[in-house]
């Protein structure tokens, strides 16, 4: 069973986009353009998405999410790369970026 990613709700919220390029995100896009969630499954499970003729999953690696801390002054962005890194199962590659 595949399951979604879950949020720690009381220490961040999360925004999810698919408008901008991972590079081009700034931090003055990040906090006036991109509508944050608390909802534990707010970044959902949609990152990667079934490939039915390799039989493996794949990363939407233009679905990028910005993770910001509700108590500090910081907000990262990030995207997956692979659903699994080298091969091995259940080891999502990503990457992020502080943006402030």
């Amino acid at each position: 069973m595949v399951k979604g990613i879950f949020i720690n709700t009381s220490k961040i919220v999360v925004a999810v986009d698919s408008n901008q390029k991972f590079e081009a995100i700034t931090p003055t896009y990040a906090n006036e353009k991109c509508k944050y969630s608390s909802e534990r499954d707010a970044m959902g499970y949609d990152w990667k998405v079934y490939n039915f003729t390799t039989g493996q999953y794949n990363a939407r690696t233009y679905v990028n999410y910005m993770i910001k801390d509700k108590h500090e002054d910081f907000t990262y962005k990030l995207r997956f790369l692979d659903f699994n890194d080298n091969g091995i199962k259940g080891t999502p590659k990503f990457e992020y970026v502080l943006l402030k």
